[in-house]
């Protein structure tokens, strides 16, 4: 039965199926990221601009996703008795507790707000007019995933 396997998967191996693809999704689209927004990257005669950057964002947002997934599908198992207690994940526990994360969240929310204020300053020092893309791109994006 697929249903039953796929179940299995999920709840008995969400390091394999979860964090594993998760973190290379998360590093390689952090790592392009970064380049992407100091300066575009020439490969012969090929360009990876801000388009390139737009993808190595959703990549982060994918990682993450798939990460905080492997941690739900994880305490589940072990709530449910599935999966044997993990030292990994109680130490995880202790060390992003509630207000821990709600205050990283919160820098995450204000470095947003703060790139999204910046670029709404640029867009307002040209009158509102016509902006170049590739320069306010690399601004307005990393607002956004952060």
């Amino acid at each position: 039965d697929g249903w039953r396997h796929l179940r299995f998967l999920l709840i008995y191996s969400p390091r394999w199926m979860f964090f594993y693809p998760g973190l290379i999704f998360m590093l390689l689209g952090s790592l392009l990221s970064i380049v992407l927004i100091i300066n575009p990257i020439y490969l012969n005669d090929v360009r990876l601009d801000i388009h390139t950057l737009l993808y190595a964002a959703g990549s982060v947002i994918i990682g993450f996703q798939l990460i905080s997934f492997y941690l739900l599908s994880k305490t589940y198992g072990v709530q449910a008795g599935l999966l044997p207690e993990s030292a990994r994940l109680r130490r995880f526990e202790k060390i992003f507790s509630l207000e821990r994360s709600i205050a990283a969240g919160m820098l995450l929310l204000l470095a947003g707000l703060g790139l999204s204020v910046w670029s709404y300053l640029i867009w307002q020092n040209a009158d509102y007019g016509d902006l170049a893309p590739s320069h306010t791109l690399r601004i307005v994006i990393p607002g956004l995933i952060s």
